[in-house]
């Protein structure tokens, strides 16, 4: 079940404005609606407070290792996905054509 940030600030017992902070910060990085808001799972907030989920807890060590190994692969991507939006709202560049040729020049705004 996803939680938003509101919720998942209650769950843990932090502000929401610390949440968003740990996400910047890649110490709890929160999935993204398609509309960019932050969505938490509540494994996620269980296994951020060090607690295991009944499911985790059922998974012989090497699966829980692979688990593990996985939700930090997607927690990168996720991190290094905010990154690229992040940086794409800087630049929103201006193409301009260069003298009818297919290629392209990107002018940031200044």
């Amino acid at each position: 079940m996803n939680l938003t940030a509101a919720q998942a600030a209650k769950y843990l017992g932090y502000k929401v404005k610390t949440l968003q902070k740990w996400d910047r910060d890649g110490k709890l990085v929160a999935g993204r609606t398609v509309t960019g808001r932050r969505v938490y799972t509540e494994e996620q907030l269980e296994e951020f407070l060090g607690r295991k989920t009944k499911q985790e807890s059922a998974l012989p060590p090497e699966k829980q290792e692979v688990l593990l190994e996985m939700s930090n692969l997607v927690q990168g991507f996720s991190s290094l996905l905010q990154d690229l939006r992040e940086h794409s709202r800087k630049v929103q560049g201006v193409l301009l054509p260069l003298g009818g040729e297919e290629k392209c020049v990107v002018r940031s705004k200044k």
